[in-house]
């Protein structure tokens, strides 16, 4: 896990990202996920 991801659950500061388009929410999750930062959530 990276410092920030570390950071961010040590202060349960939960990130907001806004999407202008809908297709782009399909390619951000493929990027989250094989960067490790939705495993624990999903």
């Amino acid at each position: 896990m990276s410092y920030i991801a570390e950071k961010f659950k040590e202060l349960g500061v939960v990130p907001i990202v806004v999407l202008e388009n809908t297709k782009d929410a399909l390619p951000l999750a493929k990027a989250l996920m094989e960067a490790g930062w939705l495993k624990e959530i999903l």
